[in-house]
């Protein structure tokens, strides 16, 4: 009689294998945690670690997280007080969680909204873009909300991830210090320009797309203000002048058309007249602006050669 097949021994997660944790700063989500939790745990490969961190809510939020969670042993709902209404909470409320992922063996770590939804091999079919690319330092899919009744794609460059489904290797992570604690916002845009100046490649996968159950623009703000409130982000980020003048113009084709472009670019002038200090070193200013300056020339060829 042959000697019986051994069984395989249990699989061990291997730091670069492509397992992911997630982690998700949730404020007054009441209408939405349920359906993101759903919507991670019905991925056909599911995160091996998720924090939720509860960020001072005042509503049911971190009720409901915990009922949804429930039966999924690799989730875990925290609870932070609540603290100034900033964007740097948000940021303060992912490095919680990311601090309570713990030793789990992990090769990628996603900041995830908790008003996002998404196909149940959304997650596989990232890892595996990532697994046969070893630069790809940041990685994500395309954002579609719905305005006035219709689907709408964010406005998104190819080497650029909406901070809401931001994937990271954890190498690149690591490398650029996770997510900077911006007052003003826009930690996901500067942890993507870190990540490109030590040569990582960022990248929105437009045939991923996320079902975004929020506003893409602040919700705390009105739509006027929220527009106003970019362009003092895009300066203290370091954008070029001349760049700044090109994405207003650009803008302006979305809704509130025109008026969103022209507020965009007075928050701008108006943070640069100021002095608003930058918020990135100024080797990070120099890279960004010689990135935009190199798109500008480019975009201006491609006119030329098209009269």
């Amino acid at each position: 009689m042959p000697a019986p097949v051994p069984s395989p021994p249990p699989r061990t997660v291997d730091r670069n294998d492509g397992s992911y944790v997630l982690v998700t700063a949730a404020k007054n989500e009441a209408g939405n945690i349920v359906r993101t939790v759903e919507s991670v745990m019905s991925q056909t490969v599911p995160p091996v670690r998720w924090v939720i961190v509860d960020d001072g809510s005042v509503d049911r939020t971190f009720e409901l997280a915990e009922r949804a969670s429930a039966g999924h042993p690799q989730v875990s709902v925290l609870r932070r007080p609540p603290s100034a209404a900033d964007f740097a909470s948000k940021v303060r409320a992912v490095q919680t969680g990311a601090d309570a992922i713990g030793d789990v063996d992990h090769g990628l770590i996603g900041n995830l909204d908790a008003d996002v939804s998404m196909e149940p091999t959304y997650f596989e079919s990232l890892l595996e873009r990532f697994a046969v690319r070893p630069r790809l330092g940041i990685g994500g899919g395309w954002i579609v909300e719905e305005h006035r009744g219709r689907m709408r794609e964010q406005k998104m460059s190819a080497n650029s991830v909406a901070g809401a489904v931001q994937l990271f290797r954890r190498a690149c992570y690591d490398e650029i210090d996770g997510l900077l604690p911006l007052r003003l916002g826009g930690e996901d845009a500067a942890a993507e320009i870190l990540a490109r100046m030590h040569g990582w490649e960022v990248e929105t996968f437009f045939d991923l797309r996320v079902r975004h159950h929020g506003r893409i623009l602040n919700r705390k703000r009105t739509s006027m203000g929220a527009w106003l409130a970019r362009g003092v982000v895009n300066r203290t980020l370091g954008y070029a002048p001349a760049f700044q003048i090109a994405a207003s113009a650009y803008r302006a084709t979305e809704p509130p058309y025109v008026l969103g472009g022209a507020l965009m670019l007075a928050g701008y002038a108006i943070a640069a007249a100021r002095g608003v200090p930058m918020a990135l070193p100024p080797e990070a200013v120099d890279f960004l602006r010689a990135e935009q300056h190199d798109r500008l020339r480019a975009a201006f060829s491609r006119s030329q050669t098209s009269r």
